[in-house]
Order: structure tokens, then C-alpha cells, then sequence
């Protein structure tokens, strides 16, 4: 599959959905959990066994007071506390950088944010988990991302016509709202754009991800993948 962009997005960004056209997010070969870890993978739709409230989760995010600072991202919960406290105390997580906005939360506001919370969270521990919003004609560059955990868990909110997710040399994510998509963004270069009018908004978190219940997720997923 290629995309061919307008001449307002950067010319990495318009090669790269031109010109890579290779489309292999999984290999077809692993047996178990470790061997896809270790496979290089750059993608694999995730199957789980309770509904994700995609309505009701678009209407809490779209609730919510961005603080427009030029940035598109809103930390929910971060690593300086446990969930629960953050929980417990009303908070968002406050951080003052070109890319996030600041605000705090009114747990009873967010419903179905906290039940997609827990139901994650039984499966592995979440440690990070973060509302992501790109406007309108925005974009982020080719990048692979340098933090501690290469791999990352995207589920689309808002995903309109124009919008695309692309991964070098693994293919375009089809992020549709309410599909969940395990990512490895610290090996793969990856960028993505919103080349439609409306904005789009994904949860993305990190976990510690090794739990006996998440590589069962994952292998399951795996062998009913409807990405190859």
C-alpha cells in the first residue's frame, strides 16, 4: 500500500508512504510469546475478552479541558504515583512541556476511562498511560522511540478518513476506534499523520508487559491475527 501526500508535509514523510511498500507487521513463524518478542515484530492487533466502550471513552476524552500549548498530548497517569492514588486524589498528571497539556480529573468524569484502566491493568501493570490528540493537517516525523520499553498499546478513539499510522518496512497500522494494536515503537521507525479536517485522538500506555495473563492475550492474538 502507498500514499501519495501533499507537498505541506515534510518529504521524509511523503518517500516514505510513496516509496516502502513493504507490508509485514508479524512473521508467520512463532510458536510462543518469546519467539515473537524476539522476532523484530513491528505490529499485531490485540484480541481481549471485554469490550472496549469506544463511544464512551471519545466522549470523556473530548470532556476533558486540553490546554492548548501548540502540543497534542495529555498525560492521564504517569510513573510519579500509583494509579489508584492518582485515583483517589482527582489528579491528572501536570507536566509542563511543548507536547502535553495540563489538567485535572474528576475520577467520577471518566467512568469508562477507569474500567479500560483496570481491565489493563489485571492483565499486566500499566505504568504509563496517556491520551494522544493530533489536529487537523498535523504530523510527528520519522522516529523511534528511546524510552526504557520498545513496545506500546495504541487503541484508536478517533480515527478519521485521512489519518494513518505509518511503520517502516512493517506497513501502514490499520487503527481503526476501538482496535487495539500492540506496537513496537523502539525498534521500528514509525511516523504518523492527520491528513483529514477533523482531529484524532488514540490512548497509547506502556506496562510491564511479561505477566503470564498478557502472553496469553498475545499469543491468542497472535494466532487469530488478522494482520500478516
Amino acid at each position: 500500500m502507498t500514499i501519495q501526500l501533499s507537498d505541506k508535509y515534510p518529504k521524509l514523510i511523503r518517500d516514505l508512504f510513496l516509496y516502502d511498500t513493504v507490508d509485514n507487521p508479524t512473521p508467520d513463524n512463532c510458536s510462543n510469546y518469546e519467539s515473537l518478542v524476539c522476532s523484530n515484530f513491528g505490529f499485531l492487533q490485540l484480541r481481549f475478552p471485554f469490550e472496549i466502550q469506544t463511544e464512551q471513552l471519545l466522549k470523556e476524552a473530548q470532556s476533558i479541558n486540553w490546554v492548548d500549548k501548540g502540543g497534542n498530548y495529555v498525560w492521564v497517569y504517569g510513573q510519579d504515583k500509583p494509579l489508584e492514588e492518582k485515583l483517589a486524589d482527582g489528579m491528572g498528571f501536570d507536566v509542563d512541556t511543548e507536547y502535553t497539556s495540563s489538567f485535572k480529573l474528576d475520577v467520577k468524569s471518566i467512568p469508562a476511562f477507569h474500567k479500560f484502566y483496570q481491565d489493563i491493568n489485571e492483565l499486566c501493570p500499566i505504568t504509563d498511560i496517556t491520551l494522544k490528540k493530533v489536529k487537523p493537517g498535523g504530523y510527528f516525523e520519522p522516529h523511534i522511540d528511546s524510552f526504557g520499553n520498545p513496545i506500546k498499546m495504541y487503541v484508536a478513539l478517533s480515527w478519521p478518513i485521512g489519518n494513518y499510522f505509518k511503520m517502516y518496512n512493517k506497513g501502514f497500522i490499520p487503527l481503526d476506534p476501538g482496535k487495539a494494536f500492540w506496537v513496537n515503537v523502539g525498534t521500528h521507525s514509525h511516523c504518523v499523520v492527520n491528513d483529514s479536517q477533523e482531529e484524532r485522538i488514540v490512548i497509547s500506555l506502556y506496562a510491564d508487559w511479561d505477566t503470564p495473563a498478557w502472553r496469553k492475550i498475545v499469543e491468542l492474538s497472535y494466532l487469530q491475527r488478522a494482520c500478516k
